[in-house]
């Protein structure tokens, strides 16, 4: 896969397949050629205002976090609201390569660092974190990247299934499809690991969208190889969401780790063991059970005990104590009914 860009360094083709014969590709270069719009092409970038200069430039983060905190002050005071609308402008006049890759980083730095405490996000978090996911779009492979992780730490966890969604336009303009999906895979569990717990009817709201994404990521342990990193990252995001919410489901999530799709291959066979060996070291470890790679033998167990677990947060384990895992699912009811 490569790029093409003009000769002011914007890309005018973000997936362009040279994979197979030199024929193949020279008719590919050539028909980039025949569709140039050399009109367009000779137009040079628009001219950068003076306040934003520093911004399109590597190393900017400095300069970028100072326009945010005056558009939306972090600790709570009025900000400017047309500054930001001023950025978001900007951000969408931006063609050329070098600029739109400079700006979408300093901006991302400085997004992961302003990443407010749960549940006390600052006027205008919603409107950087909709930028934000904006760039997740962008031509650039580098920026998608790492827009996806910055959301994972900076974007609202109301908003969790995004990435599913993200994942579903893996495509598009991309060189690298699988990688945009791994990154989801893993943001998935980095929004989740900001949760800290049920409170009140919006953070039973954000739990209810983290629990949401398990059958996404189940999908993924049923479908992808176990040689390909999605299935880490997967598995990890699993993990990641068990710790945070405590969520019974998330185990019974996790337990498709041990579905692999059948393989004759020898080697995959062989890497799909020591796929399931890593597996069984954190299951093992908080079900205090141990029944191997059996994929049915877990669904029984945890049918047997989905009423009764409990995860202990000090202790980091479930724990069969139907007590305090009646309880746990009536204080969910209860916040969701606002009390």
């Amino acid at each position: 896969m490569a790029a093409v860009s003009d000769w002011h360094g914007r890309i005018v083709k973000a997936d362009l397949n040279l994979r197979g014969s030199v024929p193949e590709a020279c008719s590919a270069l050539r028909q980039v050629l025949n569709d140039f719009d050399y009109k367009a092409a000779s137009i040079p970038p628009a001219p950068i205002p003076k306040w934003a200069e520093a911004l399109v430039k590597p190393g900017g983060a400095e300069a970028m976090a100072a326009v945010l905190e005056s558009a939306h002050p972090a600790a709570g005071k009025g900000g400017k609201a047309q500054v930001f609308a001023d950025l978001e402008k900007l951000y969408k006049s931006l063609d050329s390569e070098g600029r739109i890759l400079a700006f979408c980083t300093n901006y991302c730095d400085v997004c992961a660092k302003r990443a407010p405490a749960y549940s006390r996000e600052f006027k205008g978090h919603d409107k950087e974190a909709d930028l934000l996911k904006e760039m997740t779009f962008a031509k650039n492979d580098g920026v998608k990247f790492k827009a996806i992780e910055t959301y994972g730490r900076f974007g609202p966890l109301a908003d969790c299934g995004f990435f599913e969604k993200r994942a579903a336009e893996k495509e598009r303009n991309s060189n690298n499809p699988n990688v945009v999906l791994c990154n989801c895979l893993e943001a998935v569990g980095l929004m989740a690991a900001r949760f800290t717990g049920i409170r009140d009817r919006g953070t039973c709201a954000d739990f209810r969208a983290i629990i949401g994404t398990l059958p996404f990521l189940v999908r993924i342990l049923d479908t992808e190889g176990r040689n390909n990193g999605a299935c880490n990252y997967a598995s990890g995001s699993i993990r990641a969401i068990v710790e945070a919410t405590g969520a019974p489901e998330g185990l019974e999530a996790y337990i498709h780790n041990f579905k692999a799709p059948a393989s004759n291959d020898e080697w995959m066979k062989k890497h799909t063991a020591k796929y399931h060996e890593q597996a069984l070291t954190w299951i093992s470890a908080v079900t205090a059970q141990d029944m191997g790679a059996d994929f049915d033998a877990w669904s029984r167990w945890f049918a047997s005990v989905s009423k009764s677990i409990f995860w202990d947060r000090g202790e980091k384990r479930f724990i069969v104590d139907a007590a305090r895992a009646k309880a746990y699912r009536a204080a969910i009811a209860q916040a969701e009914r606002g009390k």
